[in-house]
């Protein structure tokens, strides 16, 4: 700094400017630093001052608008956006100057997003996003914007186009009646397309966005199914489902859905999300109703000409007519009553379409059981159920009682039978009325063909009738046949009796005829002893033989249905033995030794005469079927309940496939014995009859050449 003083002589002043130079050249290095950047990146640089004018550009503003730096720096900034822009970076500026002006501090680094239109030199313009700051002096004050902006047309285009297929979405949801929704994995929270509530009534505000709440709106009957399938794609059972369901509008009408519900997953396959469709096809499923009716309705009728063919009772006809209508008209109830022409009276067999348990309930609360009770029925009812057309009760349920109960029609039965449409139909056939049948309707439920349910009761009438027809043609076949049987039986029973008193007689008077032909040809030359012995055989097989022909006289009496167990205290060893004796010539003969060893205290309490021929029944075939010098063994065992009596031979025993045969009538054989005996081959027969009119049982052990033993229990 030079100064001139009063003297003529110059004062001069110097001053170390070393740092400024240094700061101004670090300024001017870093704007060439700056400048350098900016003009090497594809993003745009722009710097304005307070009054929004340029002052400076990158030159990548070329390739973004067409535009030389240089006509940035020429043109006001209203020439170079949109208007609408312009209002929008002109509002941005003013609002930030006012916040500074006010005392805001302003952060660092504080920028400010905005999507403007840069006018383009040929091509309309152009979508850019913005991020500017306010410049500031040291003073705080606003000096001027600088931002950095890049295109982002690609972005706008494909937002216009996704508006546009949005418009287009919306369109054909809205006309398809259809909408979307999402559902969180939580299962909690879920977003609804706003046709989903139009479609069902509601307006968007009276749902929460909870899934709980949209569940409200599905039918009650639907409910778990929906749950259970968003569970499964929640739990990855599935990862799709497409299935149909009803909703309740909120007039209370049902509204059939058809959804499509996908999961949506992480990276590692986690369910995030399940998205889906929901289309309104009540229409659809009208439509389908009908036809499904219509076909089911002509599908019955096929059927039905068929499947009652194999019909046999009139209990079956009945539950076949009112499974199958129910099926036909469904959400109904129908009513099937017997009715007896004669007295006039109907009487409840059936009700289809109801909660039976929950029905009996009711029933009982009115103190009323229309199963049990008779109801009369006036005659206008009984025209109508033979007219087997349908006919609808104007008065509806109430009308209807009043026909067939003497009970006055009360809020009970209302409440029970809330139906409006009744209809009545008889079955009926000739000049016989076999039932009727009552089709209770809610208002909204119709009867698809009147013409198919009528034509179906005209085949089960039909049906009917001719079951009855069969049924009086079958009971005097079997009065019949009963007739035939019995003569053939009492035929039969003769012809066995004469066989059994041949079988039982045959050894006692084997005795006789033995022993006193020795004694007619041999009585000079035998001794005394031996006289008396031989003498002593023949007068025991006669009594024997006596005392058989009276037992075989009370078989023959229980084979009329006239033969009573006489139960007495009995000796079992006495009835052995006694018996034991029967067959001594037979012992002697065959040189079969028989052996019993008798326990003390073996009594029981039975029928002497059936015991005692079950006792000699199977001796004779012990001893019949025992070879020369063989052996037959009786065992007693007893218990608290039953005594057990074995008797066992070593005789040549019962091939295989005559097992199945011993105790079985039909077989009516008798083989022959080791000496060529015979019998009637009923022996057995007997023995099973009256062991099991004791309370006890048979059966027996055999192997061919080894010999038997038959076992049988009475009780004590």
């Amino acid at each position: 700094l030079t100064t001139l003083l009063p003297d003529g002589r110059y004062q001069i002043v110097l001053r170390n400017i070393d740092s400024r130079k240094k700061a101004e050249l670090a300024l001017i290095d870093s704007e060439r630093r700056f400048r350098l950047l900016t003009e090497n990146i594809h993003d745009v640089v722009w710097t304005t001052d307070n009054k929004l004018k340029t002052i400076y550009i990158s030159s990548s503003i070329l390739n973004l608008t067409g535009f030389v730096p240089e006509e940035y720096y020429r043109k006001p900034i209203n020439e170079l956006v949109t208007p609408i822009s312009y209002r929008l970076i002109l509002d941005t500026f003013r609002k930030e100057v006012e916040k500074l002006k006010g005392g805001f501090k302003m952060a660092k680094r504080n920028f400010i997003p905005l999507e403007i239109k840069l006018l383009h030199k040929r091509n309309g313009n152009v979508w850019v996003d913005l991020k500017v700051t306010v410049l500031q002096n040291q003073f705080g004050e606003a000096v001027g914007f600088q931002g950095i902006m890049h295109s982002i047309e690609d972005k706008k285009q494909s937002l216009e186009l996704l508006t546009k297929h949005k418009k287009k979405y919306e369109f054909a949801l809205k006309y398809t009646q259809s909408g979307v929704w999402e559902l969180d994995g939580s299962l909690l929270k879920i977003k609804l397309d706003k046709n989903l509530f139009h479609l069902l009534g509601f307006e968007n505000n009276e749902f929460k966005p909870l899934l709980s709440d949209w569940i409200k709106t599905i039918y009650k009957d639907d409910r778990i199914f929906v749950v259970d399938i968003l569970q499964e794609i929640l739990d990855k059972k599935i990862s799709q489902k497409t299935f149909e369901y009803r909703r309740i509008h909120k007039n209370g009408y049902i509204v059939w859905f058809k959804d499509y519900a996908k999961a949506v997953t992480d990276e590692q396959g986690n369910v995030v999300e399940i998205i889906g469709t929901s289309k309104d096809i009540s229409r659809e499923k009208h439509i389908e109703d009908k036809k499904f009716k219509y076909y089911a309705g002509l599908q019955l009728l096929i059927d039905s000409a068929i499947e009652f063919l194999h019909l046999k009772t009139f209990k079956d006809i009945s539950n076949y007519i009112g499974e199958s209508l129910i099926k036909i008209i469904p959400d109904s109830i129908i009513i099937l009553a017997s009715i007896n022409e004669t007295e006039k009276t109907a009487l409840l067999k059936n009700v289809y379409g109801a909660n039976m348990p929950k029905l009996m309930e009711e029933f009982k609360q009115l103190k009323w059981n229309p199963f049990d009770e008779k109801m009369d029925i006036t005659d206008n009812f009984l025209t109508k159920t033979k007219q087997r057309v349908l006919t609808n009760y104007e008065g509806g349920f109430e009308k209807f009682y009043e026909e067939i109960s003497k009970r006055k029609f009360n809020e009970g039965v209302r409440k029970l039978f809330d139906f409006n449409k009744v209809y009545l139909i008889g079955i009926a056939a000739e000049d016989n009325v076999f039932g009727s049948i009552a089709i209770l309707l809610k208002d909204n439920v119709k009867i698809i063909s009147q013409d198919f349910v009528e034509a179906f009761i005209y085949l089960a009438s039909a049906n009917m009738h001719k079951k009855y027809i069969e049924n009086k043609l079958n009971l005097e076949r079997d009065k019949l046949q009963k007739s035939e049987n019995k003569l053939k039986d009492l035929n039969a029973k003769k012809d066995k009796f004469f066989s059994i008193i041949s079988h039982d007689l045959k050894n006692p008077f084997n005795t006789i005829l033995g022993f006193s032909g020795i004694l007619l040809n041999k009585a000079d030359t035998l001794e005394r002893d031996k006289i008396e012995e031989f003498s002593k055989l023949i007068h025991d097989a006669a009594g024997s033989s006596y005392e058989m022909m009276l037992n075989l006289f009370q078989w023959a009496k229980s084979q009329r249905g006239k033969l009573e167990a006489n139960i007495e205290k009995l000796d079992i060893n006495d009835v052995i033995n006694k018996n034991i004796q029967l067959f001594a010539s037979e012992s002697v003969k065959k040189e079969i030794k028989v052996i019993y060893e008798p326990e003390k205290d073996l009594h029981l309490n039975s029928d002497i005469n059936m015991l005692e021929t079950i006792i000699r029944n199977l001796l004779s075939n012990a001893f019949k079927f025992t070879k020369h010098k063989g052996e037959i063994k009786i065992t007693v065992k007893k218990n608290q309940e039953f005594i057990q009596i074995e008797i066992a031979d070593n005789g040549i025993g019962i091939k295989e496939e005559n097992k199945a045969k011993m105790f079985n009538i039909d077989s009516g054989k008798s083989t022959y014995g080791t000496d060529k005996e015979r019998g009637s081959g009923l022996g057995l027969i007997l023995c099973k009859e009256f062991v099991e009119m004791l309370g006890g049982k048979i059966w027996f052990d055999s192997e061919e050449g080894r010999g038997s033993t038959f076992i049988f229990t009475v009780p004590v």
